[in-house]
């Protein structure tokens, strides 16, 4: 009995474990390239579900302060410099959220993107490409130039972010279940 007990224990254990690393849900973001001061460059969010889909899902986006989104598909709620999708129902799906990004006409230096989404039960941030790049025009070499290309190719670090811990703590509070029912049924067989 204590051998078949400690089988199950670990098979258990092992189980949790394969929870820690299935993500069931998965927003990664896709920069389509360097953007010229003035024009736009396309970013995709690509939602990826596995298993049990949720109800609904929201998914937003803080563009660069000073940049402008011109245009999202699907259509998006762009409020207080942030970009949101609320998707329920048959739109929580493997799919892309696009929208398109306008760079200020003096942008100058490399930008990033931060962004998350969120569920009833789960939330997250979006990973993948985090970076705007500011495409260099053709200049001619100068050691002003130079200069200027190297302070702006120094962007600012991205803005912190915070983990998000739920799935150590359901494995925590599993592993410490277990851990409690071994005692139990050990206690009974004494």
């Amino acid at each position: 009995m204590l051998k078949r007990l400690c089988s199950l224990t670990i098979l258990l254990v092992l189980l949790s474990g394969l929870a820690f690393a299935l993500q069931p849900i998965s927003v990664e973001r896709n920069v389509g390239g360097a953007v010229e001061p003035g024009n736009t460059v396309q970013v995709k969010l690509r939602m990826k579900f596995v298993g049990e889909k949720p109800s609904g899902i929201i998914v937003t986006e803080y563009p660069p302060e000073g940049w402008e989104v011109t245009g999202t598909i699907p259509a998006a709620t762009m409020f207080e410099g942030r970009v949101s999708w609320l998707l329920y129902g048959e739109n929580v799906k493997d799919s892309e959220l696009v929208y398109e990004l306008k760079a200020p006409p003096s942008a100058a230096a490399a930008q990033f993107l931060n962004g998350s989404w969120e569920t009833l039960s789960a939330s997250d941030f979006i990973v993948g490409d985090s970076v705007v790049n500011i495409a260099e025009k053709e200049e001619q070499a100068t050691p002003q130039a130079e200069t200027k290309k190297d302070e702006s190719a120094s962007a600012k670090t991205p803005p912190a972010q915070a983990q998000n811990n739920t799935a150590i703590y359901i494995g925590a509070a599993v592993i410490v279940l277990l851990l409690i029912l071994i005692a139990v049924a050990l206690k009974k067989k004494k």
